[in-house]
């Protein structure tokens, strides 16, 4: 009777073994799983980092796009009141060269019926 009772257990401790060296299979496989999922958080957090700089960047270079745009529009306006000004100043140097040509015209006429005898 002890005998029965000692293969039986025997039995369960061989059964107790056998499902103990099953469970350290699966933390190992388990732990194995933690490390891939660890070094995958990591890749990820790594990669939320690089985004977000990314997107401060984006920020930053859309600001000075906007700036530029804007400092564009102002030399443009500046460009178009410099050659409406050019524009003016020449119609008012071409006036001032005819009026000059006419009063010489005028004073050679002048001049040429003065010396002229009649």
């Amino acid at each position: 009777r002890i005998q029965v009772l000692l293969r039986q257990r025997e039995g369960e401790l061989g059964a107790l073994r056998e499902r103990i060296l099953g469970l350290e299979q699966t933390r190992l496989n388990l732990a194995e799983e933690l490390v891939a999922a660890t070094s995958k958080l990591d890749e990820a957090e790594g990669r939320i980092s690089e985004a977000n700089v990314l997107r401060a960047e984006l920020q930053m270079l859309q600001a000075r796009h906007s700036s530029a745009l804007e400092l564009m529009g102002e030399r443009d306006e500046q460009v178009e009141e410099l050659q409406s000004d050019l524009t003016e100043i020449k119609q008012m140097y071409r006036e001032q060269v005819d009026l000059l040509v006419r009063q010489l015209n005028e004073k050679g006429i002048e001049a040429a019926n003065a010396t002229v005898p009649v």
